[in-house]
């Protein structure tokens, strides 16, 4: 009997420790051991497209993924970069990139330390940056992420139609 009520306690830690990490990182447990990309949930919002925003008075335009600062982005087009942008007006510190292709998709990527030049030709899964900490503008309770944005021929698409979840895999 004892050795059975040990059994379930352990069980009971393990749940605990996962479900903590997981509040504190917004990844699973088990996804120190395997990077694919994650949705930010967290008590500042989520990162689901068209989550609501600013009291339900807008709609986000992206999703949001979990990322480390310092972490690679990769382009998740072949493409041109077609300019580097600020976030914030009034913060220079926060920065993005947009990415165009030939046949109509434009992604942007916010909350990345640029390192590709406006300019160049970038390949499918080509690294374009770093994500930034926006945990430090907004505070511990957020998670630091890359927010990603599509638009095909102008029009803004859902990028979750286009990315499978249970890879690192570039959309297009």
């Amino acid at each position: 009997m004892r050795l059975r009520n040990n059994t379930v306690i352990i069980i009971i830690l393990i749940i605990m420790l996962a479900a903590a990490y997981y509040y504190f990182t917004g990844r699973p447990l088990g996804s120190i051991f395997r990077r694919r990309p994650v949705l930010r949930m967290d008590p500042k919002g989520d990162g689901r497209y068209k989550s609501s925003r600013s009291g339900g008075s807008r709609a986000h335009n992206g999703l949001d993924f979990v990322c480390i600062p310092g972490e690679e982005v990769l382009s998740p087009i072949a493409g041109k970069i077609i300019r580097e942008t600020q976030v914030y007006g009034n913060d220079p510190v926060y920065r993005g990139v947009v990415i165009a292709d030939n046949k109509g998709w434009e992604v942007k990527l916010f909350y990345v330390k640029v390192t590709a030049r406006v300019g160049a030709t970038v390949a499918k899964g080509e690294v374009v940056g770093t994500c930034q900490s926006i945990a430090s503008k907004y505070g511990a309770p957020m998670k630091d992420h890359v927010h990603l944005e599509l638009r095909i021929n102008g029009k803004l698409q859902n990028p979750g139609w286009y990315i499978d979840y249970t890879t690192k895999e570039p959309i297009a």
